[in-house]
């Protein structure tokens, strides 16, 4: 039976747990904030595309692109950050069509004015006389904490001879980054 409201049972007298889901009407406009999410719900997600190329003989971390930075800003401090990026990498050596290229890519995640590597990882790309691109594929997840905006930055370097290059391209294929904020 729904609940009357009227002046002699005003909104001050209704005790808690007396209105029901079937009381409220279907078109009623419920603030976001007063929904509790159960665990393992999507809250939000956002899926990030970028096309550029960085190229570095470096054999210390140069940031990709300064413009591919994807953002979050979690809504929900207990939620849970899954993060899930696919790069293009490549790899190049002047002048020798039989050698490899070692190539590590880094992922910072920087949170509230703290900054956090929550990926690293380095490989063989084959360049065989070849500029061969290799799709890495990194997922994590980690706690919010807070509701302060989340970035990450993406990273490459060169692991050996300084004759290699190692390139983030995008001209194969976009870089891909999908973020969801999962209730906790």
């Amino acid at each position: 039976m729904a609940t009357l409201i009227s002046g002699s049972t005003g909104v001050d007298k209704i005790q808690d747990g007396t209105i029901t889901n079937a009381d409220i009407a279907s078109g009623a406009a419920i603030a976001g904030t007063k929904l509790v999410m159960p665990t393992g719900s999507v809250i939000q997600a956002k899926k990030v595309k970028y096309k550029s190329s960085a190229s570095t003989t470096s054999t210390s971390y140069v940031e990709i692109n300064s413009s591919f930075r994807p953002t979050i800003t979690p809504s929900l401090s207990s939620s849970t950050i899954i993060a899930d990026f696919a790069l293009n990498v490549c790899g190049d050596v002047d002048g020798d069509s039989h050698s490899f290229v070692t190539a590590s890519i880094k992922v910072d995640k920087i949170q509230g004015g703290t900054t956090t590597t929550v990926h690293e990882e380095g490989g063989a790309l084959d360049a065989g006389g070849h500029t061969r691109v290799r799709n890495v594929a990194i997922g994590f997840s980690f706690a919010a904490g807070s509701t302060s905006e989340i970035e990450f930055r993406c990273y490459v370097k060169v692991d050996s001879s300084p004759q290699s290059r190692s390139l983030l391209t995008g001209q194969a294929n976009h870089h891909h980054v999908t973020l969801m904020e999962v209730a906790g």
